[in-house]
């Protein structure tokens, strides 16, 4: 499937990923938000269908298909920017970098000494 162009897929099947994961991008909103606002909402269901798309690309390239594709696409609806945060790691690995980026690693020394001396 490597050599799969991913812009080919039928129309019914992106609709497929991009409804899925829009429902669990809607799921995600209504968990964390108490009031309506238009822009947050827009702006994660469009994160969810984004990242439905990407899933899709994963399954086909990781041959997985049937209702675990289906439940891949519609969990990563629900982790929206999370997810990035993941396909970007497994980027940086088969690229042979770090996991993580030296940006995260100092928030994660900022907040670990922030912890450890809260009157500081």
């Amino acid at each position: 499937m490597l050599d799969k162009n991913p812009f080919t897929d039928s129309w019914s099947t992106l609709v497929y990923a991009v409804g899925l994961s829009v429902l669990g991008g809607l799921v995600r909103y209504l968990n964390i938000s108490d009031k309506f606002r238009p822009l947050p909402f827009i702006r994660d269901l469009m994160t969810a269908g984004f990242c439905g798309l990407l899933m899709l690309w994963m399954c086909e390239w990781m041959n997985i298909q049937g209702p675990l594709m289906a439940i891949m696409i519609a969990a990563s609806g629900l982790m929206g920017t999370r997810l990035l945060k993941e396909v970007e790691t497994l980027a940086r690995i088969r690229l042979g970098l770090e996991a993580s980026s030296p940006l995260e690693d100092k928030a994660r020394a900022e907040v670990e000494s922030s912890s450890k001396n809260p009157g500081v």
